[in-house]
């Protein structure tokens, strides 16, 4: 039977969502029309903002994280995934990040993994919650997610540690961004302000 691959759907595409190609046809970060308008109209003041496009940088980030994955671990993720293939979401938003505290998320039984925006411009950062949340969806695939899912929370992060240590990743905890990063988060925020007041105003 031939492989089933993702392609993102063409209304999705109007809609103004971003999809950036880490495996052609295979994985993608996608990224929503609210946080590329945010990213875009906040990095008036931001260097090399000409240069700067949304999603880009995370998703080499990503690429390099992905290449350096055992080859049969990299399988296993793909088998699994392609049993649903438009289930698959890999994303930079802050959707339900910010209510829990969280700069990254595997969610949907390994078939969601989530970042925070800001990690698209600090790779050391991106590099290990990458790692760290492919682990998590290594672990769905083999059948040990559900185990920790159910309720052993301290011993799914254990085994997630072990994972990355062995695929070659230290494990740290960055749980929020580098200085220069928050300057623009600040910027972000401030548009979003002036942005509402304009409305409240009209």
């Amino acid at each position: 039977m031939a492989k089933r691959k993702y392609e993102p759907s063409a209304d999705l595409i109007k809609q103004g969502w971003l999809f950036i190609p880490i495996v052609a046809g295979e994985l993608w970060v996608k990224i929503t029309p609210k946080y590329k308008g945010e990213m875009i109209e906040a990095l008036e003041n931001w260097p090399h903002r000409h240069i700067y496009k949304p999603g880009v940088r995370f998703a080499g980030y990503f690429q390099k994280v992905w290449k350096r994955l055992p080859a049969d671990v990299r399988t296993t993720l793909l088998t699994y995934w392609q049993q649903m293939p438009g289930r698959l979401q890999i994303e930079l938003s802050r959707f339900r990040l910010d209510e829990d505290k969280l700069t990254a998320c595997c969610a949907d039984e390994g078939y969601t993994l989530r970042f925070q925006p800001w990690l698209d411009l600090h790779e050391e950062a991106a590099t290990h919650c990458i790692a760290h949340e492919l682990a998590h969806a290594y672990h769905w695939a083999i059948g040990t997610g559900i185990k920790y899912w159910l309720g052993d929370y301290e011993g799914g992060e254990k085994a997630v540690h072990r994972t990355c240590a062995k695929w070659g990743f230290p494990q740290t905890s960055p749980t929020k961004p580098p200085a220069s990063v928050r300057k623009l988060e600040a910027e972000i925020k401030a548009h979003k302000a002036r942005k509402g007041r304009t409305k409240k105003i009209v």
